[in-house]
């Protein structure tokens, strides 16, 4: 009888503790909804944002705090009644567009980006490897990629025939200075050719920046810098600072769309 008791006993407390990690796993499986849900809603643009923010406000003032107030001038209710109305409505659509258009959407940019950041991480990455390789000539003296003026001084001393140190490309082996950095900017197109394959989940922003980096001058000028005569007596990589310095300012301006809109959905 007793072997029996505590049986029936320990069933029970079997039965309540698989019970209880049921409902933990549910509560666990709806806090990770809702964390979704509002790291979707985070990503709403942020006029239709505040506009929903004006809108509740709005049913707010009209329902519950100018209920039992007279009218301040004539058709005052009417007007209300006609904000009153819009508001719903607006929370209505907007409530539409987020559950089936924009919820879909962000899933696919969330799970397209994660690619997107090592591609763009890439091409940034590259900009500062080469900003680190000339400032090596300089002896590790730090100079400023966007101004003109610096990028001269610091690209007179470079040799264009100079091999460079530290990089190998293949079957080439070590190459000079001109060609590592025409590698590298024919590794930068390629990169972004990858990126425009995908490109119907990209925002218009970053197509443009993307476009303004592939069709920079100081790519073309490398290849056409690299297609001339095997070594140039007279020829330095001075004249292509106003280049270089384009070439910067496009890349920080890729880097700062992605610190804003690309590690976001990261998170």
């Amino acid at each position: 009888m007793l072997a029996q008791l505590q049986s029936t006993h320990f069933g029970i407390y079997i039965r309540k503790f698989i019970s209880g990690i049921c409902k933990l796993s549910e509560i666990l499986s709806i806090t990770r909804v809702m964390n979704v849900y509002r790291r979707n809603f985070k990503t709403l643009r942020e006029e239709l944002k505040w506009t929903l923010y004006s809108a509740i406000c709005a049913i707010v003032l009209i329902e519950f705090v100018f209920v039992d107030i007279p009218e301040v001038f004539p058709k005052a209710s009417t007007i209300g009644s006609v904000i009153l109305k819009l508001s719903y409505s607006y929370i209505s659509a907007l409530l539409f567009y987020y559950l089936v258009v924009h919820f879909k959407r962000q899933d696919e940019k969330r799970k397209y980006y994660k690619i997107l950041n090592h591609n763009l991480s890439v091409l940034i990455n590259q900009g500062g490897n080469i900003y680190s390789s000339i400032k090596s000539i300089t002896g590790n003296e730090d100079f400023e990629r966007t101004d003109e003026n610096q990028l001269k001084l610091v690209l007179k001393k470079i040799d264009p025939n100079q091999k460079f140190i530290g990089t190998t490309y293949g079957n080439s082996g070590e190459v000079d200075w001109r060609h590592h950095l025409l590698f590298q900017s024919e590794k930068g197109r390629r990169e972004i050719d990858f990126i425009f394959k995908n490109s119907v989940l990209l925002d218009a922003e970053l197509l443009v920046l993307l476009n303004e980096l592939y069709k920079n001058s100081l790519f073309d000028q490398l290849i056409m810098f690299s297609s001339v005569i095997d070594k140039l007596d007279d020829e330095s990589f001075e004249f292509y600072s106003g280049y270089f310095k384009d070439y910067y300012i496009k890349l920080d301006k890729i880097k700062k769309y992605k610190e804003k809109e690309v590690d976001k959905y990261l998170n």
